[in-house]
């Protein structure tokens, strides 16, 4: 009976100092879990944020339009068809592309003079704000 309680208090004392020795680990982190999202315009690299896990792009996350130019409209930063917004909650690594569309340049003219230039998306209709004012024709109707 000796020997058992023997073997019990050795045991007991093993495991308690394995439990010390657990809870003094050094090298546990403490440091919160945080994913990347990378923007990407055209290749390159413009902006990477860090965003702790559970937490949302912010506007200071945010690269700018990176749209140069009045043949061009910036339509945001995708991930495949999800949209990569300030509120975008990441819950892994992320690559957001910029969406970039060509718009079309439409030239009215009367004779050989352009009186007005515009730019609409392709398949767009023009709105009646991006007419020219109609021309004087000197007499003709």
């Amino acid at each position: 009976m000796k020997k058992a309680k023997f073997i019990v208090l050795v045991l007991s004392v093993i495991l308690a100092f394995a439990m010390f020795a657990v809870a003094c680990d050094d090298d546990v982190s403490t440091s919160p879990e945080t994913y990347t999202v990378t923007f990407v315009n055209d290749g390159t690299t413009v902006k990477e944020a860090e965003v702790e896990k559970g937490n949302a792009l912010t506007a200071d996350n945010m690269p700018e339009d990176p749209t140069t130019g009045v043949d061009k409209v910036f339509d945001g930063w995708f991930s495949g068809e999800t949209e990569i917004t300030v509120g975008y909650k990441p819950t892994a690594d992320v690559t957001a592309s910029a969406t970039v569309v060509q718009l079309k340049k439409v030239e009215f003219k009367v004779g050989d003079n352009i009186v007005k230039t515009v730019y609409v998306r392709p398949g767009a209709a023009i709105s009646e704000d991006q007419l020219p004012e109609e021309p004087d024709m000197g007499g003709y109707s």
